[in-house]
């Protein structure tokens, strides 16, 4: 899941509409693991700047857009692998 969250911070950076003139919010745009378990994984990928909602809303970011269309793809590869799994039981 991490390369997933990655992957949008990659995309948000490549097709960001707004001018990055302090470097500030581009650095902060990143994925993090925050918990990796046998039984759990948390990830995050954020803008990490205060005035990212202003970026957002503004229409200058397609963050959100980004970080959903990576997450429905990857859990929808993920459920079809496990439907796989079960079917050749």
């Amino acid at each position: 899941m991490l390369r997933v969250a990655q992957r949008a911070a990659g995309d948000e950076l490549a097709t960001k509409r707004y001018k990055n003139r302090t470097g500030d919010l581009a650095t902060s745009t990143a994925a993090e693991l925050v918990v990796n378990t046998s039984e759990l994984v948390v990830v995050t990928v954020s803008m990490g700047e205060e005035y990212a909602s202003y970026v957002i809303g503004r229409g200058f970011s397609d963050f959100h857009q980004h970080a959903g269309i990576s997450l429905v793809g990857e859990l929808g590869f993920l459920i079809g692998k496990m439907n796989t799994k079960i079917a050749n039981l």
